[in-house]
């Protein structure tokens, strides 16, 4: 019974592959003939940068050079992090946005529309300019290593303050928890830190 375990196991097709996981690992690595392993043999990405003419890449060699030049752009000394937010998926058709971090100091954000062929690989990708804000109002969680993310205090830093809900209750946002307080009908001005009445 084992043995017919082991062949089943060992006829089995293996698993498409991710190609976010493989561009992520790929940036991780700075490996550009891997990011362009990603891409079927004749894929379409097309980049558009605020401000900036439109760069074409058609077919893996081209792919696979952008990205050698890309790497060897950005400061070897700095660890670089891609994940992406996910926000819509339709059969082949996956839109989000992605976030690239150098070290701990610098992060560029996009926004991409991407098809992925039935062998797990883009056929095309579209990115285009996105901000931090655009990243972080998302929804859902970010691909990959969720628990493991640094939220960027900036962001939430500017959301700190106490707010009235419709429904009168007080919510307060601080710079290390949202969480919701007292409830009263009270202005806010009357309550105190603790959200208690003055």
């Amino acid at each position: 019974m084992f043995a017919a375990l082991l062949l089943t196991l060992a006829t089995q097709s293996p698993a498409t592959p991710d190609p976010f996981a493989t561009l992520r690992e790929a940036y991780a690595r700075r490996d550009a003939a891997l990011a362009a392993a990603a891409t079927a043999t004749t894929p379409k990405f097309f980049i558009v940068k605020n401000g900036a003419p439109e760069e074409r890449y058609r077919g893996s060699a081209a792919i696979q050079a952008s990205f050698a030049m890309l790497f060897g752009s950005l400061d070897r000394t700095e660890p670089l992090d891609l994940n992406f937010r996910i926000t819509e998926r339709d059969g082949d058709r996956v839109q989000g946005l992605y976030r690239l971090s150098a070290g701990r100091g610098t992060r560029a954000y996009g926004r991409f529309t991407a098809t992925v062929g039935p062998d797990g690989r883009f056929t095309f990708d579209e990115s285009r300019s996105a901000t931090r804000d655009d990243f972080e109002d998302a929804p859902g969680p970010v691909s990959f290593a969720a628990d493991r993310q640094d939220l960027d205090r900036g962001y939430y830093a500017a959301m700190a303050g106490r707010y009235r809900l419709p429904n009168g209750c007080l919510l307060v946002v601080t710079r290390s928890i949202t969480r919701r307080r007292y409830c009263s009908f009270l202005p806010p001005r009357t309550l105190s830190r603790r959200g208690r009445p003055d």
